[in-house]
């Protein structure tokens, strides 16, 4: 009887022990980095961007992934060492993306490794993702005080942490597991389950925005060689962004001497002689548009005037 008793005990506790690993199973598991995350639902996920530039830099447009359905955005900030008062313009509205960017003439210096932007998430959610800023060139930019697109020379690094709770310390006391007495499954008939509907893609318009700025280049310059400049800058674009010269309604010869990136929108004219004056070029700028859960970002086209002093 003692024998059997004591078989019974053992049992229990080891069912004890095995419940305590299960409750203890991490909710989510986020990847940043070459780091993999357990999180429990509750917790609070930071995760960081260090940034690198070989020389100051004008302006930079990023988008950060995260997987929405475990995560939730509590806090975005910038560096204030850097940015001050001037804050990047930020987008956390569009499903498992943050969009940020920035523009200053004077220039913001990362030319020592610095802090650019710590995101503080909650974990709501199950399941497994990834957080980390997009490679894509399209969706990804950053121009030196030169207007010069310098993205390819800058390194990024992507840290997270996860604040580990405080805990009191052990007394030394052993408190053995509750224990239960074992019952049977009831038997369950599974529940009749309808097939969800199918979910519904709501088209709405694409949220790009585009400003030109006028630049100036010297006709001293020109003749010597082409010169290049970006005075185009696009924002919150939907889809793969592309550019294109305009050259229907007009006779400016202007337009025999200027070529337009087609992926970054920069302006080139070509080395030659120009008259000191201001000239105007047209440029078409598209966004294909983009599909983010269940909504669809429609294309959109739109043409601007850049207009360029040569003096």
């Amino acid at each position: 009887m003692k024998k059997t008793i004591a078989i019974i005990l053992s049992v229990l506790l080891v069912m004890g022990v095995v419940s305590v690993v299960a409750a203890s199973a991490a909710d989510a598991t986020v990847q940043i980095g070459e780091s993999s995350f357990e999180c429990s639902q509750g917790d609070t996920l930071t995760y960081t961007i260090n940034m690198t530039t070989p020389k100051a830099i004008e302006n930079g447009q990023f988008i950060v992934y995260y997987p929405g359905s475990c995560l939730t955005i509590k806090a975005v900030t910038f560096n204030p060492d850097v940015f001050g008062d001037d804050k990047p313009i930020l987008n956390k509205d569009v499903e498992n993306e943050i969009n940020f960017n920035f523009s200053r003439t004077d220039g913001y210096d990362f030319t020592e490794k610095k802090e650019l932007v710590k995101v503080e998430f909650e974990v709501t959610g199950t399941g497994t993702g990834k957080v980390n800023i997009s490679d894509k060139a399209e969706e990804i930019i950053v121009c030196d005080v030169d207007d010069e697109d310098i993205t390819a020379q800058v390194a990024f690094e992507e840290v997270g942490s996860v604040p580990t709770p405080e805990t009191e310390p052990a007394t030394g006391e052993v408190t053995q597991p509750e224990t239960v007495a074992p019952t049977s499954p009831a038997e369950t008939t599974p529940a009749a389950t309808n097939p969800p509907a199918p979910a519904t893609v709501k088209k709405v318009a694409n949220t790009i925005k585009v400003t030109v700025k006028t630049k100036t280049v010297k006709a001293k310059k020109l003749k010597k060689k082409k010169q290049t400049v970006k005075a185009i800058t696009v924002k919150n674009a939907k889809g793969t962004v592309t550019f294109a010269k305009v050259k229907k309604g007009t006779t400016s010869k202007i337009y025999k001497k200027v070529t337009v990136n087609k992926k970054t929108g920069k302006i080139t004219l070509k080395k030659g002689k120009y008259a000191k004056k201001t000239y105007k070029v047209k440029v078409k700028i598209k966004a294909a548009g983009k599909k983010v859960g269940n909504v669809q970002y429609n294309a959109k086209t739109l043409t601007k005037v850049v207009k360029i002093k040569v003096k």
